[in-house]
């Protein structure tokens, strides 16, 4: 078996690179990889050491039962939480609670005042109707809190498991940043923000459990010492059963119950990562479809090894298990996550694609001779002489078959007056064209001789249908040569039209020669009268000659009569037609036609008469013209002697 070159390989790894990045994109595919960075994620990733200065707050079940209400949370009771908390002197703190409407007016305006007066320490989120909020929740937001400090608390869900593994940095409005609260309670948020997202490095424990954050409920903070919030972080917010709950990548490694967290405590863990500094970045871009590249190509390097095929999908899972330790070596090692379940689906493909490259092209070494002989007889002859080996041997059968002919009008002049190069591009052209349809028919192609193309139907695969296949494979070659021959003339060059003969009968077909050498091809009286009807046309002027042995047994055309030709070597006249579609736009009505010649056919003196009043209503009809000619010189039959002469 033959190798892939390095050359090869390279180009076929980015083709297959380029197809197969949009289908990376597929939920399923999606979804795998990054159950697997969860996984990488929440054993794996650098831990840093626990921050013993995030508090959280939360509001629970107890909280709101001791409340007159359950929403809006009183503002009251966030009043007296923050007066607690600020009185401790925190570093900073984040409320993750939306004020978008109105409660009690005495609360609201006390809280309100106590987040004015400490905006470089109390940050609290915003939000607008692209997160849900109606028009005038967004109102009454806008507000209440022009004069507060601000922060995005968006945690962007996957689409395909709902997982929020990563973060919304922050927004900007009208050229003003709004940092993510994580980024506005810690202070990094002072440095230029975009709109873009960051993934979030969940602080987990040994056994991929999430870490734990000292966590008080609301009402008690007025009992707490105050020691408790002195030179913290504090975040408030709801932890309740059934609100602002999210599924983390705990989930993939710990279960669902496990990985549901409130959105604050997914706050505490990105204002966790973004005071210990750490970061994990995907890998994508150019770098990632670089990384995809490289894999498509070890796929298909190890497709050169020339060994057995399972020494090489051995080392392919070797392939596959490298990239996945590589993978795993370059996350511990750089905080990088680099794409693994695409990569290696990549290195697969690729592998594949390489190994079926490779059988092909040991399959047409295989069929080499057998194609080869297909550029000189019919493709149905090499598979039929495939299957039947015995038919190799010298001899033949007689079969039932419609043998077309085919040639140049005029060839030997052109020839002579065309330079050879353009002679040769001209005919190669023509040959091709007309055995193409040869080709689409069916047909068994026979042989060149010249510019003549010689062909028939029926055999080696007999096909009751023959003659009409024959007919209509006429008409095609003649619809085909006519605008080749148009082509050139548009070129200034000049080609003859092509004439045709079709005859249907038997004839012994078979491989006829010596030894050492023979053909096979078609003998028979059949074969003679398809080559006197091709060269027939030059008598009329016309493109295609039927015989009437073939016209009898076809049901799909519609002819008119040539006349009845004496033929050399036949005892007998044979009736030649020509399919109405081939015949010249400005020509006689077929069947106008056809009741002057059946007039002419029956000796009737008044044939002369008629045939002039056709040629002057038609007078680029040749046939009508053939006749009054033959008419003026006292030749009153259709019966017309080709005996002598040439046919060409």
């Amino acid at each position: 078996m033959k190798q892939i070159d390095t050359k090869t390989a390279v180009i076929l790894s980015l083709v297959v690179t380029v197809i197969i990045l949009p289908f990376t994109q597929i939920p399923p595919l999606r979804t795998f990889e990054a159950r697997y960075a969860d996984l990488l994620m929440t054993y794996l990733a650098e831990k840093a050491k626990p921050s013993q200065d995030i508090v959280i707050v939360k509001i629970t079940e107890d909280t709101l039962a001791k409340l007159p209400y359950r929403s809006p949370i009183d503002r009251g009771l966030l009043a007296d939480i923050l007066e607690k908390i600020l009185a401790s002197d925190p570093k900073a703190v984040g409320v993750d609670l939306i004020l978008d409407q109105p409660s009690e007016k005495e609360k609201d305006d006390r809280l309100l005042s106590l987040l004015e007066k400490n905006q470089d320490r109390v940050f609290v989120v915003y939000a607008d109707q692209q997160d849900g909020l109606s028009a005038s929740q967004e109102v009454f937001e806008n507000k209440v809190l022009e004069n507060v400090s601000k922060a995005i608390a968006v945690l962007p869900k996957n689409s395909n498991d709902g997982i929020v593994r990563h973060f919304l940095e922050g927004r900007v409005y009208d050229e003003i940043v709004i940092p993510a609260l994580a980024h506005a309670v810690a202070g990094t948020w002072k440095k230029q923000l975009s709109n873009g997202h960051s993934r979030i490095v969940y602080q987990h424990k040994e056994g991929g459990k999430s870490r734990d954050f000292p966590s008080y409920p609301a009402n008690a903070v007025k009992v707490l010492p105050p020691a408790w919030f002195t030179g913290k972080y504090v975040l408030i917010g709801v932890d309740l059963p059934f609100v602002d709950r999210h599924r983390t990548p705990f989930s993939s490694s710990r279960g669902e119950k496990e990985g549901l967290m409130p959105g604050v405590f997914i706050h505490a863990h990105i204002l966790d990562q973004l005071l210990s500094g750490i970061r994990v970045t995907d890998v994508s871009g150019v770098t990632g479809i670089a990384l995809f590249w490289i894999a498509g190509i070890v796929g298909l390097m190890m497709v050169r090894i020339r060994r057995s095929i399972w020494t090489r999908i051995g080392l392919l899972f070797i392939g596959l298990a490298g990239w996945i330790v590589f993978s795993l070596v370059i996350f511990e090692t750089k905080s990088l996550l680099i794409p693994t379940v695409p990569v290696i689906a990549t290195m697969i493909i690729c592998a594949m694609s390489g190994s079926a490259i490779l059988w092909q092209s040991d399959r047409l070494e295989k069929r080499f001779v057998r194609d080869a002989w297909s550029h000189y007889v019919s493709p149905d002859v090499v598979r039929d002489m495939i299957s039947n080996p015995e038919k190799m041997a010298l001899g033949g059968e007689q079969m039932d078959v419609s043998f077309i002919f085919t040639d140049i009008a005029g060839f030997t002049s052109m020839s002579e007056n065309m330079p050879v190069e353009q002679l040769s591009t001209v005919l190669n052209d023509y040959l091709d064209r007309v055995s193409a349809e040869f080709v689409k028919a069916g047909a068994t192609l026979d042989k060149f001789v010249g510019d003549a193309v010689i062909g028939f139907i029926g055999a080696p695969i007999p096909d009751s249908d023959h003659p009409n296949k024959a007919v209509s494979l006429a008409i095609a070659i003649d619809s085909s040569c006519r605008r080749y021959q148009a082509e050139l003339a548009e070129k200034g060059i000049k080609f003859g039209h092509t004439r045709i003969g079709v005859h249907s009968g038997p004839a012994i077909i078979g491989n006829f020669g010596g030894s050492n050498f023979f053909d096979y091809t078609a003998l028979g009286d059949t074969v003679n009268t398809a080559s006197r009807l091709e060269g027939a046309n030059k008598n009329f002027a016309s493109h295609i000659c039927i015989s009437g042995a073939t016209v009898q047994r076809t049901s799909n055309h519609e002819y008119r009569p040539l006349g009845r030709l004496l033929l050399a070597g036949k005892s007998q006249p044979v009736d030649a037609w020509e399919p109405v579609i081939a015949v010249g736009e400005n020509s006689a009505p077929a069947e106008v036609y056809r009741n002057a010649y059946a007039e002419l056919d029956k000796g009737t003196i008044s044939s002369l008469k008629t045939f002039k009043r056709l040629a002057k209503q038609y007078p680029e009809d040749y046939l009508v013209n053939y006749y009054l000619e033959r008419l003026g010189t006292g030749q009153n039959s259709t019966l017309i002697d080709l005996t002598g002469g040439s046919n060409k």
